[in-house]
């Protein structure tokens, strides 16, 4: 009960025995607030029918008992009879108008209070209602677009509707874009509406009134009245509540609208934007619906068809190129070299994440802490085999020039302390490293170095157990890995101590369909289920298993084994998913190549 009515029923209740009359046009009371035995009536038989019967011949000693007249009836005199006959005759009829009465009689507790207060002390009764309940001046003059806003969204805001409010408030909220969060239930459809127009493109008229009512518009967004949306272009900092990040299958119906170029691509440089794009449309939709994951990977046979003619014909070119930026992983120490000869840098580190490929990069590349400065792409040596490639980069060579080590990883730090002392460097300021990388315990020591090479197995590890998830199993996992905080220690330490430092792979992965295990003991490595070797081509040509045969690779020795390669997303394994490399996919063969600090 408010005070006001417990103040205006007080010589009611006070009244101890006999009739007692509560005229209540505004219907504001309830049996409970009289605390004595009562009825009610609205209309003149109700009330002589109960008078007659309860009131008239009523004794003193049988305690008081309140009849109560509702709506239009208590705006009327009382017959005669009845009027002399009460001990007591209380009228609770709130100040004002019509309409305004109606709005009081909806409030309770403390607000009724403040609003009748406000109420009989305006000249204007309306006026004073309203802007004691909302807190927004109203005058007779029309209100601007964002006074309006406020108005309804406050009111939209109210823990307990009132609809004689609302209606009322009507008078001053006119504009179509608002009026909707008056309606019950509130209707926001035309402000969400020009909310996305402000946040998407910044064209809305409505933006100085979003400004101007920006603690509404926060509050209608808390409660769920307006819903965040994308935002394409710049919003203050103020307007970051309305704004969301697209999800995951949004980024990636979005890179499917827009791929980044002509198709099929002509060049190396075009083909490693493709490589990029679909790293990271493939890493977006490792657990999309099935839909938009069967549509994103038909979108990839398209490009793995047109990629592996290019490759055969242009491979050689591309380990041939001089360009500035590293073409292929065995141009990334000579590219280091220069940099530390040109002075750009004092000290470099290049840190290569056997299996990264861009799916996973632009995975990690929102995880880190670390900045990155540049970032490119570089073509893996065929075959994307770890000792192939990986011992590419740390000699700065092709295979060509380590035939009888094409299959070990063992000789990288004698061929890494080659190629820097080859270039004047002191041994001594040159170190090799080759840990898990699990860790930030698995630690390396720069010492005082000056071209320092670090080999982590992480990624590599994480990649051949994938075999149930195959995509989100990987991501999955590194992200467990991210928060073990290896890497982003490791930059950190570098940076802290002037080192440069540089992010590669030897090379990338496929999320891969079982081809079915060959039974004839042909080699097939754990490492790399994408590649079969034979001993000799008369072998390799008499096998069953189906396959790519590639021979005189561009960068191998003459003297290496015939290879079958798995077509397509095929892995010669009978795993119902895998994630595997040593194929010619685009996945495989371009990888990340980037400049990152703490």
């Amino acid at each position: 009960m408010s005070s006001w009515l417990e103040h205006t029923l007080a010589p009611l209740i006070a009244t101890s025995n006999g009739l007692a009359i509560l005229l209540d046009p505004d219907e504001v009371s309830t049996p409970s607030d009289l605390r004595t035995e009562s009825a009610e009536v609205g209309d003149w038989w109700a009330l002589r029918k109960t008078y007659e019967l309860v009131g008239r011949r009523r004794q003193t000693d049988a305690g008081r008992f309140a009849l109560v007249v509702r709506g239009p009836l208590a705006a009327e005199p009382l017959p005669w009879d009845v009027e002399k006959a009460s001990a007591a005759t209380i009228s609770a009829r709130l100040p004002g108008p019509p309409e305004v009465r109606r709005v009081l009689a909806e409030l309770v507790g403390d607000e009724a209070d403040r609003a009748i207060q406000a109420t009989e002390r305006a000249a204007d009764r309306v006026a004073g209602l309203i802007g004691c309940l909302t807190g927004v001046a109203v005058t007779a003059a029309p209100l601007s677009r964002a006074d309006q806003l406020r108005l309804a969204a406050r009111l939209a805001l109210r823990e307990r509707r009132a609809p004689q409010l609302f209606s009322l408030a009507k008078r001053w909220v006119v504009d179509p874009v608002v009026a909707g969060l008056l309606d019950d239930p509130a209707n926001a459809k035309a402000l969400q509406g020009e909310w996305a127009s402000f946040a998407g493109s910044g064209q809305s008229c409505w933006a100085s009134d979003f400004d101007a009512a920006r603690n509404e518009i926060g509050q209608l967004f808390a409660v769920g009245l307006l819903t965040p949306v994308l935002a394409s272009s710049e919003v203050p900092p103020w307007a970051l509540v309305g704004v969301r990040k697209p999800t995951n299958d949004e980024r990636a119906e979005e890179l499917l609208a827009e791929p980044p170029g002509l198709f099929p691509p002509s060049t190396a440089v075009a083909w490693a934007a493709f490589g990029q794009w679909w790293g990271d449309l493939r890493r977006l939709v490792a657990v999309a619906p099935p839909d938009l994951r069967a549509r994103a990977w038909e979108a990839w046979g398209g490009i793995d068809a047109a990629f592996l003619p290019w490759l055969r014909g242009s491979y050689g070119e591309v380990l041939s190129s001089a360009a500035r930026w590293p073409a292929a992983v065995h141009r990334v120490a000579p590219f280091l070299a220069r940099r530390l000869s040109d002075g750009t840098a004092d000290r470099v580190l290049l840190v290569v994440l056997d299996g990264l490929g861009h799916a996973q990069w632009a995975h990690l590349r929102e995880r880190f802490a670390f900045q990155v400065h540049e970032a490119g792409s570089t073509f893996a040596l065929v075959p994307t085999y770890t000792t192939v490639s990986r011992q590419a980069i740390f000699a700065a060579d092709l295979p060509i020039t380590y035939p009888d080590s094409l299959w070990s990883t063992q000789p990288e730090r004698r061929r890494w302390e080659a190629f820097w002392t080859g270039t004047g460097l002191p041994v001594t300021a040159v170190a090799y490293h080759r840990v898990k990388g699990r860790f930030p315990h698995d630690h390396v020591n720069f010492g005082a170095a000056r071209a320092i090479g670090v080999v982590v197995n992480a990624v590599d590890d994480l990649m051949h157990t994938s075999e149930l998830f195959g995509d989100a199993q990987l991501l999955a996992n590194l992200d467990v890995w991210v928060a073990n905080g290896f890497l982003d220690d490791l930059v950190q330490r570098a940076s802290a101590s002037g080192i440069e430092v540089w992010v590669t792979a030897d090379h990338g992965n496929m999320e891969c369909l079982p081809a079915g295990a060959p039974t004839e003991g042909v080699a097939i490595e754990s490492a790399g289920k994408r590649l079969l070797r034979y001993p000799n081509r008369v072998l390799r040509d008499a096998s069953t298993a189906e396959g790519i045969a590639w021979d005189d690779i561009p960068g191998m020795p003459s003297s290496a084994e015939p290879l079958l390669f798995a077509a397509g997303r095929l892995a010669f394994t009978n795993n119902r998913i895998s994630i595997s490399h040593g194929g010619l996919s685009i996945d495989e063969v371009i990888v990340p190549f980037a400049r990152v600090s703490a």
